[in-house]
């Protein structure tokens, strides 16, 4: 009993092994693992060149990918199946080195996406993940093998509320883009959620403004108790909620000279696209022509629901807009352009 309770314990160590003894490393999926001291801890950092670990005999511009919201192993499931979290990968990126930073008390690889541990809980604020994902730069930048002169941010849903408070603290960033965005606190995301189901005939008005009134109040009992890690609300605690409701990215995007670039889906029930399309609006208020603006007819993970109920996934879209935007023309435009890329203005 004590050898199979032994074994037990050995397995849970290691999280990072399943029933045949085999675990998938960082190098076996095409990365490799780096790791910077920060205030906050060891930051972990995963880096690739075009889907195989970074080549450094290459000096190449860097991307780095800031993953969504939830408790996830960037990699999960057995080796013959394996899932990730990452909507944009390596090999979307010809030319580029391209890193993604572990989240806090998450493993890199495991059998499931499984329970947040206590350490991703205490730890996941807006604040810790701008400052790991900045560490993570300064780290990246000194390397011999970054060109330092384009270091480009992307990031998806929570990801994309990161994104611009990383490119606002950080003087290395060149070019930040945000996808699945959200330009408003994203208390108001949920108040809008209600709105379009009432629009929708899914809620009476009675019912859409009872729900509307309940997050007041669920919103108001976050904001009293904003540093803590206890309170749940829908899976993640009091603390990280309110340190993303009490920042908008809009103050964050505005605060920048470099170019931006900005995609949302028009039928995202996750980032409603009202919350997005103040962006262009703001920039045009502000004088400011460093915003690339795009919609597509597509939802939270930019999948496209067809008239015939089939979806068309249009990740490659977005890629191929990404590199255009990267890639051309010096000047943007602040307006709207639905499929019709334009280019961003550099750092002024």
């Amino acid at each position: 009993m004590k050898i199979i309770n032994l074994i037990a314990l050995l397995f849970l160590s290691l999280g990072a092994s399943y029933a045949g003894g085999q675990e998938v490393r960082p190098e076996d999926v095409g990365f490799r693992a780096l790791s910077v001291a920060s205030p906050n801890g060891t930051v972990r950092i995963f880096v690739s060149t075009e889907g195989h670990p970074v080549d450094v005999e290459r000096i190449l511009p860097l991307v780095l990918y800031i993953q969504g919201s939830g408790y996830s192993p960037i990699y999960y499931g057995s080796p013959d199946k394996l899932s990730n979290v990452l909507m944009l990968k390596p090999a979307d990126f010809p030319g580029y080195h391209y890193a993604v930073v572990g989240k806090p008390g998450t493993p890199f690889w495991d059998l499931k996406k499984g329970k947040a541990t206590r350490a991703y809980s205490e730890s996941l604020t807006l604040g810790r993940r701008v400052a790991d994902v900045s560490a993570a730069i300064d780290y990246l930048a000194a390397q011999r093998w970054v060109d330092s002169s384009r270091i480009v941010v992307i990031g998806h849903s929570e990801g994309a509320q990161v994104a611009p408070f990383v490119a606002a603290a950080n003087g290395h960033v060149t070019h930040v883009a945000a996808l699945a965005a959200s330009g408003l606190s994203q208390a108001f995301d949920f108040v809008l959620d209600v709105r379009h189901r009432v629009r929708e005939g899914a809620l009476s008005f009675e019912e859409g403004q009872a729900r509307i009134t309940a997050l007041y109040d669920q919103f108001r009992r976050i904001l009293s108790s904003p540093s803590s890690t206890d309170s749940l609300w829908y899976g993640h605690t009091y603390g990280r909620w309110a340190s993303f409701f009490q920042s908008q990215p809009l103050d964050a995007f505005l605060a920048l000279n470099i170019p931006v670039f900005v995609a949302v889906g028009a039928y995202d029930k996750s980032s409603p696209v009202e919350s997005a399309d103040y962006i262009p609006i703001a920039f045009l208020l502000a004088g400011k022509d460093n915003l690339t603006y795009r919609v597509w007819p597509t939802d939270h993970g930019f999948q496209q629901k067809l008239p015939n109920g089939k979806r068309v996934d249009r990740r490659s879209d977005i890629v191929a807009a990404l590199l255009e935007w990267l890639g051309n023309r010096s000047r943007a435009s602040s307006a709207e352009h639905v499929d019709s890329p334009d280019g961003a203005s550099r750092r002024r």
